[in-house]
């Protein structure tokens, strides 16, 4: 669908919806002294805005067929809409009958329904064009509509819905508990010399602490929130990230900047292992190329990761990689090797010790590959 551009250069009115299920509830303020009705299709109606009309009209279709028991079969169409809009609700019914209409079109792609769900207010932005503001499967939405006159009678001419839709898996919270310490911000590794419940704080979450839960001045641990981004959200979470390109990158990198970043570093993934790091190694060749090489095997099995590629520098914080970041878990993607190819972002954020790769989505889960500094 096309964004509905050309009305909403600012809310001039609203209108104020007490009872949704109630037309004559609805106060109309008028704010234009228009004469004619403009549809985003170009035709022009001979009808001043009525704009209790319009709002009937809504409250109308929404209560009685989006939400409602009513069929919205050709008749109830022919009467809510101009023969454009018909046409598009045709075009986009999926199934094989010649008169069905898409109904859909008015609510979000959550059309599963639920108490509370409904048309909850419907607004006058300017002129014919108006909001209807409803609730769908939980999801709010904000549905705008132009209205236009044709044949003698106020309809709908299009149709905008603009939502954001709650993830399934975390609920719109884009966090869920972090897998490696199950939400709890602790690793336990116990030892014969320090007890059963010896361990560390959780690396995924930024879980606090050390040494064993109690803490080691014998109070309570505080411990992190436990929790990670989720990973369905993750590419949602990812956009935030600073996209880099190489004429981004530094002419020339600081002695001292450089003298920190070539050389042996720690390197994780924490499917691979939390506690074992494995190393790349960063060096520079003659043509003033960064490479960066090495990865990390897991502890009594065949999980690995591996890196090869080159380095940018962007800045401090941020490396451009251009190359292979190579996984296997076996629990992880079937057990099959994961590979990105490609340029790739490692930032190091919130004063930690190591650069993460952003780019962390595995079609499954959140890897979290972090090469140490």
């Amino acid at each position: 669908m096309k964004v509905l551009k050309s009305k909403f250069a600012a809310f001039l009115c609203l209108v104020a919806l007490a009872g949704c299920n109630n037309p004559s509830s609805i106060k109309i303020v008028t704010n234009s002294d228009s004469s004619k009705v403009v549809s985003p299709s170009g035709s022009v109606g001979e009808a001043k805005p009525d704009s209790a009309a319009m709002v009937d009209l809504i409250t109308e279709l929404y209560t009685g067929y989006v939400f409602g028991e009513n069929g919205l079969d050709k008749e109830a169409v022919d009467r809510f809409c101009t023969k454009r809009m018909a046409q598009k609700l045709q075009d986009d019914y999926e199934f094989d009958d010649p008169d069905g209409y898409a109904v859909w079109d008015f609510r979000t792609k959550s059309q599963e329904s639920q108490a509370g769900d409904g048309l909850k207010e419907v607004l006058r932005v300017y002129d014919n064009v108006f909001t209807a503001v409803i609730v769908d499967n939980g999801v709010k939405a904000d549905v705008s509509l132009y209205i236009a006159y044709e044949n003698g009678a106020y309809k709908i001419d299009a149709v905008d819905v603009r939502c954001e839709e709650k993830c399934s898996y975390c609920n719109g919270t884009k966090e869920v508990n972090c897998p490696s310490c199950n939400g709890e911000g602790f690793i336990y590794t116990p030892d014969a010399e320090h007890g059963r419940d010896w361990g560390h704080a959780c690396f995924d979450c930024n879980g606090r602490g050390y040494g064993h839960k109690s803490g080691n001045d014998g109070n309570p641990l505080t411990l992190g929130k436990g929790k990670v981004p989720c990973y369905a959200c993750v590419k949602e979470i990812a956009v935030e990230v600073p996209q880099a390109s190489a004429l981004d990158c530094m002419a020339s990198v600081s002695p001292e900047f450089e003298k920190k970043l070539l050389g042996q570093h720690g390197v994780r993934l924490q499917w691979v292992s939390d506690t074992k790091l494995g190393h790349v190694t960063i060096s520079k060749t003659k043509e003033g190329v960064y490479k960066c090489v090495g990865g990390q095997d897991g502890v009594g099995n065949d999980d690995y990761l591996k890196i090869d590629g080159e380095i940018k520098v962007v800045n401090a914080q941020h490396l451009l990689f251009n190359g292979t970041v190579e996984c296997r878990v076996s629990h992880i993607y079937k057990g099959k090797p994961y590979v990105r190819k490609g340029v790739m972002d490692f930032l190091n954020t919130k004063g930690r010790k190591f650069w993460r790769l952003q780019q962390m989505d595995n079609g499954s889960c959140v890897d979290y590959v972090d090469i140490y500094m």
